[in-house]
């Protein structure tokens, strides 16, 4: 068996060298805020399935407003065999003699267009349509509503993710601490001026350390499915997420807060968009059981000849009024009103209950977003305070002026300063996106916190 050249492989990595070289000179993907809600408004389903709804709501709305031009029948007929109408007429005695005759009703080609178009149906076409633009218009709130709802979800999502992200670095950092400790105090020990228990403590204290790591290694690795799961991007389980801008965050007025939220809720105007499109419905029911005008025309031509069936001979044309009424058609109705009236009713109880909920949604957002700042404030002068702290400790330490377990813990209230900032901030994050999403602010949410 004949064996291939080497120089082929060779060739072909000479070739491909290049290509590689480039793609690792190309910068690292970095994702912020707006890709993550960018991406879940383009690929959610639920956003696909509430604009599938609002497309089948406009169709039925086209489809009401078509009440208004009436109908227009054709109809046409080839007819080869048929029963004419037997006429008798008995005469007159010792005038006019008995007679028979046939009528042939309907020729053997006909060709019949008929119009009813409605004139007066006491607003019940019109309360139809207008009842189905209502209901439209629900649905696009809607889906405004689910949209924001999205752009809550993403964002809350990649704060986590980006802060969980930013704690591997703290706990790193903690991890390199206590093993630069441990190099000190196995230092000392050799030196004569450290117990052996200094040294079983700051093992203790790295093991501790790499714990940590590993669970901030988790805690990032669940973060970022529920990143991916939400946007449904899979580039969000491994790109870099971009830390927010510094900024400041200021808080509405409660009374402004509260007045905005009133104003532009979407799932309110929803709520009171189905109560009214209800009250149309209610109003078109009853209108449609009372008697209706209609004019009516109707064109047809026929023939025994298909040449002539278009003319003048053949045409039989009528044009009036029709008076219509179902006798019935009230006590029918009557149980529809009484379902459609305690629908309406429901709906209007909803939208207090709607309203109380989005006070109480507004003012606790208010309140968490306030707190979540001044534990900001709070946790940035601690952070200060122990790192000042954890560096005289170090400096002390390595001069002998204090125990292993101070400079120990000092290191560790350094630690968890930073691990307090960084939930802070987050809190900060996720309390000022809870607090649009109550007011339904639509404005840009990679804003950040200092």
């Amino acid at each position: 068996m004949r064996s291939r050249p080497l120089f082929v492989p060779a060739l072909c990595l000479g070739l491909l060298a290049p290509a590689l070289a480039s793609a690792e000179d190309l910068p690292a993907l970095t994702l912020g805020v707006e890709d993550a809600v960018a991406a879940t408004l383009a690929s959610q389903p639920r956003l696909r399935s509430a604009q599938a709804e609002a497309r089948a709501s406009a169709a039925r709305a086209t489809q009401a407003a078509w009440q208004h031009v009436g109908t227009l029948e054709t109809t046409s007929l080839y007819t080869p065999a048929q029963r004419p109408l037997q006429v008798d007429f008995p005469g007159m005695p010792n005038l006019v003699p008995a007679t028979s005759f046939e009528v042939k009703q309907l020729r053997t080609y006909a060709f019949n267009a008929t119009l009813v178009q409605p004139l007066w149906t006491w607003g019940a076409v019109a309360s139809s349509r207008s009842a189905a633009q209502g209901e439209h218009a629900a649905v696009l709130q809607n889906l405004a509503r689910l949209r924001q709802q999205l752009v809550l979800e993403a964002s809350q999502a990649f704060f986590v993710a980006a802060t969980a992200a930013a704690a591997i670095g703290v706990a790193e950092q903690n991890l390199e601490q206590q093993r630069s400790f441990l190099r000190a105090t196995e230092s000392r020990l050799a030196a004569g001026t450290a117990a052996k228990l200094d040294v079983l403590k700051a093992e203790l204290a790295v093991s501790e350390a790499e714990s940590a790591l590993l669970a901030a290694r988790n805690r990032h690795a669940l973060a970022r499915e529920a990143l991916a799961t939400v946007t449904m991007d899979a580039r969000f389980r491994s790109a870099s997420l971009r830390e927010a801008d510094g900024g400041t965050v200021e808080l509405p007025a409660e009374a402004d807060a509260l007045a905005r939220a009133l104003a532009q809720r979407p799932d309110l105007a929803a709520l009171r968009r189905q109560g009214d499109a209800l009250g149309l419905r209610e109003k078109a029911i009853r209108a449609a059981s009372l008697p209706s005008l209609a004019l009516r025309a109707s064109l047809t031509q026929q023939h025994d000849d298909l040449s002539k069936v278009l003319g003048k001979g053949g045409q039989i044309y009528e044009l009036g009024l029709a008076l219509r009424w179902d006798a019935t058609e009230p006590a029918r109705s009557r149980s529809r009103v009484v379902e459609v009236a305690a629908g309406r009713e429901a709906l209007a109880q909803g939208v207090i209950s709607l309203e109380e909920g989005i006070r109480l949604e507004v003012r606790s957002a208010l309140q968490s977003a306030s707190e979540a700042l001044a534990q900001v404030r709070v946790a940035q002068g601690a952070l200060a305070t122990a790192e000042e702290q954890a560096r005289v400790a170090r400096l002390a330490y390595r001069e002998g002026a204090t125990s292993a377990l101070e400079a120990r813990d000092a290191e560790l209230g350094l630690t968890n300063a930073r691990f307090t900032l960084l939930r802070a901030r987050l809190d900060v994050l996720l309390a000022r996106e809870q607090l649009r999403f109550a007011v339904a602010d639509e404005r840009d949410s990679s804003r950040a916190v200092p």
